[in-house]
């Protein structure tokens, strides 16, 4: 049994990195992306860039918790095949487009067709022995940051030889070998048959919600993506106006943004290859409260820099920061799930997160808009600030809970 779940977390982490590989292949580049399109309605590029990073959160927002519940009645493994399959097919799409409006289209698609990340989550929750989780999320957390890590590299190269049009073609068939992956390796779960009183989509979600700890718990999950995705929209527009120079050699831009990113994601696959197993031995609370600390003291000099290579060496010292705290928020939400109701679990943290990831390219648009770029960074780390003070004052004795 152990060898079997093991083998099924290893095929998930496999698809799980080359799905981030994809996905950062070109969202890095994405502003910049969308510095080269038309614009038709009379919107400053800076709110454009707010509203098109936000607008896959929007629907994923609306849907991940119906995704969710899908996938506890009729099998976790089709939601990661639908999540790969259809939104490779839709970011491919995107290599085509001639507008800002026909790219915010798209993103609203992806957000309503992707979830790769609470998708596996709710199978490894459902799959693996409760004393393993934590470790096995970040295992996953681990491949997806690796994931991270490469694809800015790889997307920077391509933009700077190929242009970036050629970035969404490798996203879309990265997304799909990785579908293929699952279909072909990854064995389907046996559906669940939950009791009669929760059948219906609003008595599942209502029962989640009164369980001791949890409405604190997704609160507090909202603070967290918040908070690690206020700053992504603009980080690449910041390194345009610091000194690329390396002696007599300017690197381009997309290459050092690619690297920047890249540098965080490896980091960041350390953090949570190295904290993720703290979550199951001391609690997710802990290690959500010193990561938040840490995260909130290095995003303030990153708004005061002025050479890539300083901005790469702190993004990359918070990046392990950052990568402790995705083990530790889904050991957190394990242990709140319900034989059967993983998807449920999941699929709204999933929503949760993706309600963050709306409001904060809108929130970090408007901060820039009237404060400069810089002004983003410090707005970066209040929001770790609150997280880590949230945290502080939920002193409950539940290892994994926040009440």
């Amino acid at each position: 049994m152990t060898h079997r779940w093991r083998r099924r977390t290893l095929i998930i982490c496999a698809a799980q990195f080359l799905t981030s590989l994809g996905f950062t292949i070109v969202m890095p580049f994405l502003p910049l992306f969308m510095q080269e399109l038309a614009v038709s309605l009379p919107i400053d590029i800076t709110l454009w860039v707010g509203l098109v990073l936000g607008a896959q959160g929007l629907t994923m927002m609306l849907v991940s918790p119906v995704w969710g519940m899908v996938g506890d009645r009729f099998g976790r493994r089709l939601m990661i095949l639908r999540a790969t399959l259809v939104g490779g097919l839709v970011m491919t799409s995107m290599a085509f487009v001639t507008s800002v409006e026909q790219l915010f289209v798209l993103r609203l698609a992806q957000g309503f067709t992707t979830g790769v990340v609470s998708a596996s989550s709710s199978y490894i929750s459902s799959d693996v022995p409760s004393g393993f989780r934590g470790q096995a999320l970040g295992w996953v957390s681990t491949a997806r940051l690796t994931g991270f890590a490469a694809g800015p590299v790889v997307g920077g190269m391509v933009s700077d030889m190929l242009g970036y049009r050629a970035s969404f073609w490798l996203n879309g068939g990265f997304m799909i070998a990785s579908g293929i992956l699952v279909l072909l390796l990854l064995p389907e779960q046996r559906a669940a048959n939950p009791a009669k009183g929760l059948r219906t989509p609003f008595f599942r979600l209502f029962a989640l919600w009164q369980r001791p700890n949890v409405p604190s718990l997704y609160s507090f999950v909202f603070l967290i993506h918040l908070a690690v995705t206020f700053v992504t929209p603009f980080a690449s527009l910041y390194l345009t106006q610091l000194n690329r120079s390396f002696g007599e050699f300017e690197v381009p831009i997309a290459t050092a943004a690619g690297t920047v990113f890249g540098l965080h994601a490896v980091t960041g696959a350390l953090g949570a290859l190295t904290l993720g197993p703290l979550a199951d031995r001391y609690g997710g609370r802990l290690v959500l409260l010193s990561c938040a600390a840490v995260s909130a003291f290095l995003f303030v000099p990153q708004g005061f820099t002025t050479h890539v290579w300083q901005q790469a060496l702190l993004y990359a010292a918070v990046g392990f920061a950052i990568g402790g705290i995705y083990p530790a928020v889904g050991a957190m939400l394990a242990a709140v799930s319900a034989d059967g109701q993983q998807g449920v679990v999941f699929g709204l943290e999933n929503s949760i997160r993706a309600a963050a990831r709306t409001v904060a390219p809108a929130l970090s648009a408007a901060v820039a808009w009237q404060l400069g770029l810089s002004a983003v960074y410090v707005a970066t780390a209040l929001v770790f600030a609150m997280l880590a003070l949230w945290a502080l004052t939920r002193r409950g004795r539940a290892r994994q809970g926040l009440g």
